[in-house]
């Protein structure tokens, strides 16, 4: 997998895709064919090109046709499922009372048999993993360690998305004894313990009280992209790249930071970040352009947005605008581009 570091997808994205997938029981090569990959190009690592990984992508949502997205005690949630929790929720005044609501949810919904629980001790609460009232009582050993991590990430990304800001999570509980370096630690930047009574997040206890900031418009926008979403990794930003394109994905949809405004956000000067960067053999606009080409991608593959609204979202007024822009990116038109996914 020969690719630019200036159009990559990181692994751990796709390994996430395969692992929701594999839980479920699809076989890997399954989807590694959507991708134009054979098992031994799969094996030696390495990123993924935009286009490999929206193949990728919209195999995945094909077919996890339930909604329990891979995660431990999901079996057969049925579609729209996720838009009722999430249109319950965003009614909710603060954090402690939207997972509370999250919690009577999942008790009565069909196919979640876990639901998150807040606990609170001293200065430190908790968001733990525990079974609803309907669920049938399992062994541990019928969760992997991959499907413990992957619940905890949907949950800390989702709750996440609720206040508008990474949940500031101080440790990570996981039931499972079993370590899994690739799917724990690569994707959660604190302390780890393994063993738990129940998996769990653990936070400040102040936070439950931070106001929810969603709406139900949102819930309708957020949709589109919500698998991507809910399993990107919150890795540490070590490198000034990571960081930019941190503060771009936590800006939403439609225009991006000017280089002004996100050497502000990062706390040093335009300057400053624009000689960082370029030790770093890249730039703000690369990786606007790097940001904008995955996101058009994505929405490419595994949504039915119109080209136009496409274009928008990735901070587009002008239609023939982002049709030139993506055929510098990637060699050839959006449409295009969705027709040649639609024939896998």
């Amino acid at each position: 997998m020969n690719i630019s570091a200036h159009n990559a997808i990181p692994r751990h994205y796709a390994d996430l895709l395969v692992a929701a997938c594999t839980s479920q029981g699809h076989a890997p090569a399954t989807l590694l064919q959507a991708a134009g990959l054979n098992e031994s190009e799969w094996s030696l690592g390495g990123d993924l090109s935009p286009v490999q990984f929206g193949r990728l992508f919209q195999r995945a949502l094909w077919l996890m046709q339930d909604e329990s997205l891979g995660m431990m005690g999901g079996e057969g949630v049925p579609n729209g499922s996720f838009r009722m929790l999430c249109l319950c929720v965003v009614q909710c005044q603060t954090l402690g009372a939207a997972m509370a609501r999250a919690a009577q949810y999942c008790d009565v919904a069909i196919g979640y048999r876990i639901k998150p629980v807040v606990s609170r001790r001293g200065l430190t609460a908790r968001v733990g993993m525990e079974s609803t009232q309907h669920a049938k009582p399992t062994a541990e050993s019928d969760s992997s360690p991959t499907q413990h991590a992957l619940t905890l990430l949907i949950w800390l990304n989702f709750i996440s998305w609720l206040v508008g800001h990474p949940l500031p999570v101080e440790r990570v509980l996981m039931q499972s004894r079993s370590r899994n370096t690739d799917s724990d630690r690569g994707f959660f930047d604190c302390e780890m313990r393994y063993g738990a009574p129940c998996s769990a997040l653990e936070f400040p206890a102040d936070v439950l009280e931070w106001p929810v900031k969603r709406t139900e418009a949102d819930v309708e926008r957020f949709l589109d992209d919500a698998l991507a979403i809910l399993i990107s990794p919150r890795r540490a930003s070590t490198s000034w790249t990571s960081r930019v394109l941190v503060a771009f994905a936590d800006a939403g949809q439609g225009k991006l930071p000017a280089s002004t405004a996100l050497a502000r956000q990062l706390n040093v000067s335009q300057a400053t970040l624009r000689r960082r960067l370029a030790d770093e053999s890249t730039s703000v606009q690369q990786l606007k352009d790097q940001h904008r080409c995955n996101l058009a991608m994505r929405y490419l593959a595994s949504t039915r947005l119109t080209l136009k609204d496409i274009g928008a979202r990735c901070g587009f007024d002008n239609p023939a605008d982002f049709n030139r822009a993506f055929r510098r990116w990637s060699g050839q038109s959006p449409g295009r581009f969705r027709q040649s996914l639609t024939a896998i």
